[in-house]
């Protein structure tokens, strides 16, 4: 199995991982990604293996191959994509052509479109070397125009390529719905088309939403029980519902947020206010808004969220916030949303 599968399962699935543990749920939430992509089920037909058989074998392999480190990294390990391959290889005692064989479209699509912009690069610095050259010669000058045209060439194929990976991953109503449109004329699209469109959208939209509250339901069941571990008060008319207990990397900039829980609680904005304003009267406090208040250890001068982002991950508070119908993470009966960030 090529490793080209495996950056495109993990690295979303690790990203959602680390909003729970222990680590059983956080495989979990891998396998769940999978799943909804549809990798177990493509597998298992091309390999003419039972699905349940194939996801026992996945996760026996995420088991064995994965550790906890692994779940807050921004791009998978290759010693880990290796060990997991191997695993699967043999626990589905498939050989390895056989796998590379049931790579997804996009997969394959994706591996051709990076052999051929490495070529591309190495033509580019061939390319820039010779028109570097203060004196040139006839044959040099020759190569210099073949190597453009070939560039050229490549260019082609690379769009190509492009739009191949871009198709090869779209779902059935997307590339339903791009057919659509690439058929609509000047006038717009008929009626009929219309209707069909506006179908589509709805189905992709039920499609996601079912996915989303999925993966909150699995982060919400693997969060339960690790509000031991979380040292700022909770509220006690409350539910937690995502916990994120080694806090997450921030891309390039090498800071790594704290450890933060959401709960949602049954009570009133003004009510839980109070609570944290007697439990935490050590604390500063600001209302962000109508309906947002957040409590800090110390809050900067004219704080906003978006400008203070860097103080407002680091720095342990409680943010509380007036809970409405669109919180699809949080139960109906939810009056306020508390995020408590903290240090261990």
């Amino acid at each position: 199995m090529s490793t080209k599968v495996f950056p495109l399962m993990l690295s979303a699935a690790l990203t959602l991982s680390v909003l729970a543990e222990p680590m059983d749920a956080s495989i979990n939430l891998i396998i769940e990604t999978i799943k909804q992509n549809g990798e177990l089920s493509e597998l298992a037909q091309c390999i003419d293996q039972p699905e349940a058989k194939v996801e026992a074998v996945y996760r026996k392999s995420f088991k064995q191959c994965l550790k906890a480190d692994d779940l807050f990294t921004q791009a998978p390990n290759p010693k880990v994509q290796r060990c997991i391959e191997s695993m699967i290889t043999s626990g589905l005692n498939v050989s390895k052509s056989k796998m590379e064989s049931c790579e997804p479209k996009e997969s394959k699509a994706e591996s051709k479109l990076a052999a051929l912009e490495s070529e591309m690069f190495a033509l580019e610095a061939k390319i820039q070397s010779l028109n570097e050259k203060e004196d040139i010669s006839d044959a040099q000058q020759v190569a210099l125009e073949q190597l453009e045209q070939k560039l050229e060439t490549l260019t082609l194929q690379q769009e190509e390529l492009l739009n191949q990976v871009e198709r090869a991953s779209m779902s059935p109503e997307e590339l339903a719905m791009d057919n659509i449109l690439s058929q609509v004329g000047e006038n717009g699209p008929t009626a009929e088309q219309q209707q069909e469109i506006e179908r589509l959208q709805q189905v992709l939209i039920n499609k996601s939403t079912q996915q989303m509250n999925n993966m909150l339901s699995l982060a919400s069941a693997a969060s339960q029980g690790t509000e031991d571990q979380i040292t700022l008060p909770i509220y006690k008319n409350s539910q937690i519902i995502m916990h994120m207990t080694q806090g997450m990397g921030m891309g390039d900039s090498g800071m790594t947020t704290l450890p933060a829980a959401t709960f949602a609680a049954f009570d009133s904005l003004d009510t839980v206010f109070k609570f944290y304003q007697s439990k935490l009267s050590n604390f500063q406090h600001k209302k962000l808004s109508e309906n947002e208040i957040i409590f800090m250890e110390k809050i900067p001068f004219n704080f906003n969220v978006l400008t203070h982002m860097e103080a407002y991950m680091t720095t342990p508070h409680v943010l509380i916030r007036k809970a409405n119908g669109g919180d699809g993470m949080a139960p109906e009966n939810t009056q306020t949303l508390i995020e408590i960030a903290y240090k261990r």
